[in-house]
This record gives structure tokens, C-alpha cells and sequence, in this order.
């Protein structure tokens, strides 16, 4: 009775918090052959429960035993990593039981799950679609995953000094596949090793033969609102997901931003803000070579393709469209990008575009632009378009450069896709000051869907005057937050950073938010801003026909923050979106243009007629436009074409050594980078 005393007193002293709550606890022990299994339990949170083993070699010497904390991959449970019976149907059986070899090694243990999968994730839903949720619900909630990895490790190791065995300088860490998250969080804690993976070297069984994989490894397809609910009595949760999805909701209550108290308070943030953006994202006069490829008439305009060279490893290529009749020093210039897959030659309008468009006509946002008289330049996306790999989906190339670009900085900057987009538009903008036709004060950036990304040069670019923001992007972590009503595999990470602080930032530059979007916590921020900076008239707002009408904008009064059990078309209703008529809006977008440019609203009859027949367009079949059998490549389809990307494939396709796709210049730029870090 007395050692329990004790055992308990120990466990509660040793794991005391600063709000003197405890920080861990042992819920039961349990003799196996030669160790002791003991399952305790993790409180990194207030909120949050965390169930682990540790295994302790019977016989150890006091304070000479090492430790070692082993996370498993995937579905990989504490029971598994324990060599306990194993409810979650784990396949990795000949060397996944880390925790359970190690103590039969002669090692202090300890299981420790993937957080959001296995003993983190619902009994009747797919652990890997638990991980998938949880990770995506961790942006804007304060947390991110190595994080919540790093406090459990630190707790875990607070746990194993309080050990009479283990030797609390000889503990280290052990992780393989996804669970090598653990090595990366517990490297930013002093005094904590890395361990290869430990074997064993002679025949040991586990206690436990494995189960076959029960209905916990398969799940249920559907979700809802219920499933974010504690399922505990003393309000904690063991369901990562949920955890997670209570701190976005915390961190992301409807408020009014503070900046919108009056307009000096405005102002002040306003310019806090211009500054701030412009150190990260603003490249003043970067210039380069464009080197003219070829010129080509058309009806009315002339297309001239160019290629330039921003870095020495890199060529782009961007078309010029440039109207008949331009007058010199009074030719607009408009910058235009296109949606996810979409190239320069659909933003030209040219036929026989190799890349997939859902609307041809609607979308060749540069050929509009010149058909009204300015000058319209089609430039490709982030490692998409022509920038993206032809042999794989283009969603590959995105991804393949984004992991690259994590590991270089250009002039001292990271260049993510905000970052990129920004750097390669501050080269087209100042090459086009240059040009003898263009007036320096009428030059704007249009891009539709993937490429409202043109947001970024828009605020952090002072030559640029208007922005056609062509898209809807709610309040920060609305999404995430209220559409619950799911199949449990989906996972929906948009809505990161903050749209509505982001259009704020654009004042009091012209800007049409050319999709609309939800009206409470949103847009009626924006247009508070545009008022308090002085200049309401310069913000524009078009809804797609389906809520061009105000009463059918029915929940308007009614923050997204608030929101609960939607579904994904509940969401779309909430902000005012039609995603079936998802493309570039001419028809709003050049009035607006012309207006600012030109002071007058009035088009062309030519125009007038191809905006009526851009309005009948109906949305184009991608396995009509792209058959399967491949013959005329995946481009921006890419149905048959799902390999991810090798490091075969990232090599300069150029004999001058420099390369046309992001991916590969990214590699390049990161391997040459590594390699001066290691010199």
C-alpha cells in the first residue's frame, strides 16, 4: 500500500505543470517476459489526452539504463510498437514493434502514435484519413505538428527521468516513415540523441500474436459534426483531429479587426502593413534580358513571345499581346494568370493549346485585355502550365518545387508560390516601364482561381494599380472549421493564411473581387477599409448571376466563423459561389478595367457579341478535350499520368543549361545550395 503511496506521489510531483495540473499519469502496469509494460497517459493540453507505453526491462541498473522513445508510422499503434495485442490491423510486423525490441535490447521504451492516426484517430474511422484531418486542420490553430511531437516528446522524456532505471543523459529518439517527424521535432531538444532503428539480435516473439484487421482499420465513410465532439467525461480528447479542430475554432473566433477601429488606426496599420509586405515580398528594379522569340500576326493584335532569364538557371516564357493602333505612352498593360493547369496559350486565346481550360473562351484572360485595348501578358503559374512537367499531373510539379523551394532563398528571400509569383511579375513590370508604348500608371494583374495569387504584387508592387481578383476566399479557417459533413477522406486544407486581411492590404489600390464571397467577417471588412483609407469607390464587388440578386445572398448576415455541420455545398451558399460557373468573368472584369483605364464603361460591338457568346459557354469535358490513351499528353489533365516525380526528371531539358520547369530549378537551386552549406 505504501509503494502505491509513493508510486502515485512520484508520478503527480514529477509531472506538475505551472497551473500545478499534472502532466502525465499511469493508468495501468502489466508483467511480461523480462519487462514490465506500463500504459500511462499525456497531457500536452488542456484539451488533449495522449495514451503511451513504457516498457522497463526487469532487472535494469539504477540510472545506467538508456532510453530511446520509438513513433511508429501510419497506422502503427502504441499496442503494436508494444508488442501488445493490436486492435488497428498494423501490417509492418517483422521490425514496426520498435518499442518492443528495444526493451528486449535491454532499452527503457517508449510507444508513442503518430498523432491524429491509430490510438489518435476514431475506433470507426481510416487512421490515415485521421492523420490527413488533423494535419489539415493544424493551420491557424496555433499549432502545427511538430509542435504537439515536441511536447509529447519533452513530456515523455520528463516521464522516463522520473524512472529509477534510465539514465537521463543517454535518451534518444527512434522514427521511421511518417513517424520520422519525432527526429525532427526532438532535435530542437537539448540533451536528445537520435537512434537508428534497434533489432533484435536473436529470436524474440511478442507476447501477442496479431489480430486480423478489424472495421477500426477500415472506417466509415461519412462524418459530421458529432465527431468533434469530446467523447470523454473530464472534457479531454484522444481524437487528434478533434483537439486540433477545437483550437482552430478558439484561435479563429469572429471578431472585428482591431485595425478597423477609425481611420488614423487604419492608416497606421495600413502603412505598418504596405512595409512589411514590401520587405518580404516587394523586388523594386530587378531587371534581365527578355530576348523576343518570334512575332506572329493575329486579327487585330500582334502575339510576340518572349522568353527571360530572372536567374541564370531559369527561362520563362510569357506572350505579349499587343493591340493594333496602341498609342505610344498610353497603352495599358495588364498581367494575367491563369487557373490550376491553365497556360499562356489559353490565357492567349490560342487554338490548339496544349493544356487543359475547363471554359477556352471565358478564360484567355490576356486575349480580352487586348481586345479592349491594352496590352494583355500570359504568364504561367508556379511550376504549372508550361513550367510544370508534361509527364506527370501538374499537381506533381507544384509539389515537387514546393519541397525544393523550402531549401534556397533568392536574394536573401524564400520564393514559395506567393514568393515566385511576386519575384517573376516585378521583372515583367519593369521591363514593361521600359517599353516605349506602355503608360507606366495603368498597369494591373488579373488572375483567375490558382492564379489569384496575383493578390501578393498587387499589394507589395507600387507600380501596379488595379488588381481582378478572380475567386472567393472566406474568412481565415472558415472552411476547415465549419464543413464537417464529410466523406472522411476528404480533407480540406485551403482557407491557410488570410484572404480578408490580404484584400485589406490591396486598399486603396483598385480592386474587383470578381466572384463575391460571404459578405459577414469578409467582404464587409474590405469595404469598411476602402472607406477608412478614403477611397470606397476604388473597391468593386461581382457575384456570380446565381446571387447577382441581393435577397438570394440569404446568409449574408451570418459569420462563416460561426458556421457548423456544413457540407461542401452549404459552404459554397455561404459565400455566394457558384463552383459550377468557377472561371474568369469578362463581362465584369473589362467594364471595371475600361473604366479605371479609360473613364468610360463602353465596349466594342466585336467584344460585346464574343462576351455573349462567352457567357452561353458551357464547361468543356477534360476527357473529351484529352482522351485517356494519352496520345496527345496529360498537360494539365494528367489522368494517366500520376507517377510522382524522380530526380531523373529534374534535370535541365535545355542545352544551355538553363531549364523552362520550376521543379527542376528549384532542385537545381536547392542541391547547389546544399552543396556551398556543406563546402
Amino acid at each position: 500500500m505504501r509503494a502505491l503511496y509513493m508510486a502515485v506521489a512520484l508520478t503527480l510531483s514529477a509531472a506538475a505543470t505551472a497551473a500545478d495540473k499534472p502532466a502525465f499519469a499511469r493508468l495501468e502496469s502489466h508483467s511480461r517476459d523480462g519487462y514490465d509494460a506500463e500504459l500511462w497517459e499525456l497531457y500536452p493540453d488542456d484539451f488533449l489526452a495522449v495514451k503511451t507505453y513504457v516498457l522497463v526491462p526487469r532487472g535494469a541498473k539504477p540510472g545506467r539504463t538508456s532510453a530511446v522513445i520509438c513513433m511508429g508510422d501510419g497506422r502503427d499503434s502504441i499496442q503494436f510498437l508494444a508488442g501488445e495485442r493490436d486492435p488497428y490491423g498494423c501490417t509492418n510486423v517483422d521490425i514496426g514493434r520498435k518499442a518492443y525490441y528495444a526493451v528486449k535490447a535491454g532499452y527503457v521504451a517508449v510507444a508513442l502514435a503518430l498523432p491524429g492516426a491509430a490510438n489518435g484517430a476514431p475506433d470507426d474511422i481510416d487512421s490515415a484519413d485521421s492523420r490527413r484531418r488533423y494535419l489539415s486542420l493544424l493551420p491557424d490553430s496555433g499549432w502545427t505538428d511538430e509542435m504537439l511531437v515536441k511536447r509529447e516528446v519533452e513530456m515523455c522524456v520528463e516521464l522516463l527521468k522520473s524512472v529509477k532505471a534510465v539514465d537521463a543523459s543517454r535518451i534518444s529518439v527512434m522514427g521511421s516513415g511518417e513517424g520520422a517527424v519525432i527526429v525532427k521535432a526532438a532535435a530542437k531538444i537539448p540533451g536528445i540523441g537520435v537512434s537508428a532503428d534497434i533489432l533484435p539480435d536473436c529470436e524474440c516473439r511478442p507476447p501477442h500474436p496479431r489480430l486480423p484487421p478489424p472495421h477500426l482499420a477500415t472506417g466509415r465513410r461519412m462524418m459530421s459534426e458529432r465527431d468533434y465532439e469530446p467523447e470523454r467525461a473530464d472534457g479531454r480528447t484522444e481524437r487528434t483531429f478533434v483537439w486540433a479542430m477545437r483550437r482552430l475554432r478558439e484561435n479563429c473566433r469572429p471578431r472585428t479587426p482591431d485595425c478597423l477601429k477609425d481611420a488614423a488606426t487604419f492608416r497606421k496599420w495600413l502603412g505598418e502593413r504596405h512595409e512589411s509586405w514590401a520587405k518580404r515580398y516587394g523586388w523594386g528594379d530587378v531587371s534581365c534580358e527578355f530576348k523576343l522569340l518570334k512575332e506572329e500576326r493575329r486579327e487585330g493584335y500582334t502575339l510576340k513571345t518572349y522568353e527571360f532569364y530572372p536567374h541564370e538557371l531559369l527561362a520563362v516564357k510569357t506572350l505579349f499581346l499587343v493591340p493594333d493602333g496602341a498609342k505610344p505612352g498610353k497603352t495599358p498593360a495588364v498581367l494575367c494568370l491563369g487557373g490550376s493547369g491553365a497556360s499562356i496559350w489559353g490565357l492567349a486565346g490560342e487554338k490548339g493549346d496544349p493544356y487543359f481550360t475547363r471554359y477556352p473562351i471565358r478564360n484567355r484572360q490576356a486575349w480580352w485585355y487586348c481586345k479592349a485595348g491594352m496590352i494583355g501578358v500570359a504568364m504561367d503559374n508556379f511550376a504549372d502550365g508550361n513550367c510544370a512537367h508534361d509527364r506527370v499531373n501538374h499537381f506533381r510539379s507544384k509539389e515537387t518545387a514546393a519541397k525544393y523551394a523550402e531549401h534556397f532563398r533568392v536574394g536573401g528571400r524564400k520564393l514559395d508560390r506567393p514568393g515566385y509569383t511576386t519575384w517573376a511579375f516585378a521583372h515583367v513590370v519593369n521591363f514593361l516601364k521600359k517599353d516605349p508604348l506602355v503608360d507606366r500608371k495603368k498597369i494591373a494583374v488579373s488572375g483567375l482561381s490558382l492564379g489569384s495569387v496575383v493578390l501578393y504584387p498587387a499589394m507589395s508592387n507600387p507600380d501596379i494599380a488595379a488588381c481582378c481578383y478572380n475567386d472567393f476566399a472566406p474568412y481565415k479557417g472558415a472552411r476547415r472549421q465549419s464543413v464537417t459533413r464529410v466523406m472522411s477522406d476528404t480533407c480540406y486544407a485551403d482557407g491557410r493564411g488570410d484572404g480578408t486581411l490580404t484584400w485589406m492590404v490591396c486598399a486603396p489600390k483598385h480592386l474587383l473581387l470578381n466572384e463575391g464571397g460571404a459578405y459577414k467577417g469578409c467582404i464587409e471588412y474590405v469595404e469598411r477599409a476602402y472607406a477608412l483609407a478614403g477611397f470606397p469607390e476604388r473597391l468593386t464587388v461581382h457575384y456570380y448571376d446565381r446571387y447577382s440578386y441581393a435577397p438570394s445572398r440569404k446568409l449574408d448576415a451570418k459569420d462563416l466563423l460561426d458556421a457548423r455541420n456544413y457540407d461542401n455545398e452549404e459552404f459554397y451558399r455561404h459565400n455566394n459561389c457558384d463552383p459550377y460557373d468557377h472561371s474568369f468573368h469578362p463581362e465584369s472584369a473589362l467594364p471595371w478595367l475600361c473604366r479605371i483605364f479609360y473613364g468610360s464603361e463602353r465596349l466594342s460591338p466585336e467584344i460585346e457579341s464574343e462576351l455573349i457568346r462567352a457567357k452561353a459557354e458551357r464547361e468543356t469535358d477534360p476527357f473529351k478535350a484529352f482522351p485517356p490513351d494519352g496520345r496527345r499528353g496529360r498537360k494539365a489533365v494528367g489522368r494517366t499520368f500520376q507517377d510522382p516525380l524522380t530526380d531523373a526528371d529534374l534535370v535541365p531539358e535545355r542545352p544551355d543549361g538553363r531549364t523552362e520547369k520550376t521543379a527542376t530549378w528549384c532542385k537545381m537551386m536547392a542541391d547547389r545550395q546544399k552543396a556551398i552549406r556543406e563546402f
